[in-house]
């Protein structure tokens, strides 16, 4: 059996689990103690920079959006993409309607179902003779450089790695040795058709992303599909990561040459488990899902208006984390400033730090209503950010911030209708998380984007997101979010403590369910030992890093 045949029949190895690999793993490191520390990034070659010319302008998609784009002069068509298998089924109906060009930018694809019914639809793409850009986060992924040469080795696919580490037999060595370069990440994820057409939002590839799957929570998420000029912003914003600095071709990083025999049993089994995941029960809905259908048929529901895609430029991870004059953050917090009445804010990993706090007072201070919603203690997947979150709420309470923390019981509904196969979120899955990044301001003006509210989003990694001007859009979203609190998330409450000390009392959780009230003294459904945890990682020096 070839590496690559290895690699798609068999679940990735991971370290921290496995006691073979974990012994694997203490070995590579000693040896490689000895050799990252030689290892370096290939120098730029002529080619990498060839930006070969790609008219779009007779694609099927630029007739079809032709006349609404005329119609609606300088603004975009956007839908918002909720659900998970919809989401997904959208991805693939946007590669199957390509025709010149595929741009896809992610921090994590998996090789899973929904990630490798994804390359497949990639590599299908490329056979018509679509010219597809992968450029994929080498820390953040799972994919192995096996898998990526083989995609790479296809005459129209090109695989890119942004920042990627440089000793590519013993990466987690060269890693810790090189820390702080590859510690700057990129978290952008994009989808873009002949440059007009793209999904942009919080979700990464791989099945819980899409509310899929028995081994992960599923997750609570947000895309939008956007038309128009937001598609040839994001096709330009993805064009400066692409010629960026920090972005190497897997080719150049990875010398190791595929034979011929090994590439066509790599596409064999890529596209026979390709067609049994497509029957699987999760995912056998896909081909008659309403918005795949639409999409083929070019003719999603957009509503038009004015959209502006806002980014962390790629020179981020370049420069001082101080340095914010390649930063997302300033553009985002315009915008929140300019809130009078209201700023709903949903990000999983909510980490303000002294400084939203501050700002935050600064809005209640002047009337407006801020109203927050994070993952529990018990959705959350990465529990030292819970740790960096939980030391701020009783100070946004007291502000009048109100806070509310999802249950790790929400529903999460996989697509729009009954007849597309909806399946609330079954028994076997373990939970449910948000991840889900939204800004809304004022029910005018809405974000959906990677960027989470915390240090590493705001000055490590790099993000995006795109602003919808359209009230249309934004004022049910927040409509449909606030009534959604009732059962599926805690209202936090802070209960003062005895005498004048204002730093003194505490948090209830209140929980409704089937119209009765339940309280909570401490975070729910979560034992002592992870409350433990987190009360110990509060008082580690790693907020920066969160």
């Amino acid at each position: 059996m070839s590496p690559i045949t290895s690699f798609l029949t068999n679940a990735p190895c991971v370290a921290t689990r496995e006691r073979g690999c974990f012994l694997q793993l203490i070995g590579s490191l000693c040896i490689a103690a000895f050799v990252s520390g030689c290892a370096s990034l290939p120098k730029p070659e002529a080619d990498w920079n060839e930006r070969p010319h790609l008219d779009t302008s007779r694609t099927a998609w630029a007739r079809a959006l032709a006349g609404p784009m005329a119609e609606h002069e300088g603004l975009s068509g956007v839908q918002l993409i909720p659900y998970g298998l919809d989401a997904l089924s959208a991805r693939l109906a946007v590669a199957d309607t390509a025709e010149r060009s595929l741009d896809v930018q992610y921090y994590i694809w998996k090789t899973d179902g929904a990630g490798r019914l994804l390359a497949e639809h990639l590599v299908e793409a490329a056979d018509r003779g679509v010219k597809v850009r992968l450029l994929l986060d080498d820390v953040g992924g799972s994919t192995s450089d096996d898998l990526l040469l083989a995609l790479d080795s296809h005459t129209n696919i090109e695989v890119r790695l942004f920042n990627p580490v440089a000793n590519r037999l013993f990466r987690l060595a060269s890693s810790l040795s090189d820390f702080q370069r590859v510690n700057r990440r990129m978290h952008n994820k994009s989808f873009t058709a002949d440059k007009l057409v793209s999904i942009v939002g919080g979700r990464n590839i791989g099945d819980h992303y899409f509310a899929s799957g028995e081994q992960e929570a599923h997750y609570a998420d947000l895309d939008v599909i956007a038309a128009g000029p937001a598609g040839a912003e994001v096709s330009a914003m993805f064009d400066l990561y692409w010629f960026g600095s920090r972005t190497i071709p897997i080719r150049a990083l990875d010398r190791t040459k595929l034979s011929q025999e090994q590439l066509v049993e790599a596409r064999e089994m890529l596209m026979k488990t390709a067609k049994e995941i497509s029957a699987s029960d999760d995912f056998k809905g896909l081909a008659e899902n309403s918005l795949g259908v639409a999409i083929r048929r070019r003719e999603p529901g957009f509503m038009w208006g004015r959209t502006r895609l806002i980014y962390d430029l790629p020179e981020k991870v370049t420069v001082d984390r101080s340095d914010t004059k390649t930063h997302l953050l300033p553009k985002l917090r315009e915008l929140a400033e300019g809130a009078e009445q209201e700023l709903f804010v949903v990000s999983p990993y909510f980490v303000p730090g002294d400084g939203g706090v501050k700002f935050f007072r600064s809005l209640r201070a002047r009337g407006t209503r801020v109203v927050v919603l994070a993952n529990s203690l018990a959705s959350n997947d990465v529990t030292p950010v819970h740790a960096g979150y939980s030391q701020y709420r009783k100070a946004l309470l007291r502000d009048g911030v109100e806070l509310f923390e999802l249950k790790p019981t929400a529903q999460v509904r996989r697509a729009a209708r009954e007849h597309d196969n909806v399946r609330e979120k079954s028994s076997r899955s373990p939970g449910t998380g948000l991840h889900a990044k939204v800004f809304v301001f004022d029910r005018r003006r809405l974000f959906v984007g990677s960027f989470n509210l915390d240090p590493r989003s705001a000055s490590l990694n790099t993000e995006m997101g795109l602003v919808i001007d359209i009230p249309g859009v934004a004022g049910p979203f927040a409509e449909s979010l606030e009534k959604s609190f009732g059962e599926n998330a805690y209202r936090l409450e802070f209960v003062p403590g005895p005498g004048q000390c204002k730093e003194c009392g505490s948090i209830a959780w209140v929980s409704q369910k089937s119209g009765e009230v339940t309280r909570y003294t401490h975070d729910p459904e979560t034992s002592f030992w992870r409350r433990l945890k987190v009360r110990c990682l509060r008082l580690l020096p790693i907020e920066e890093q969160l």
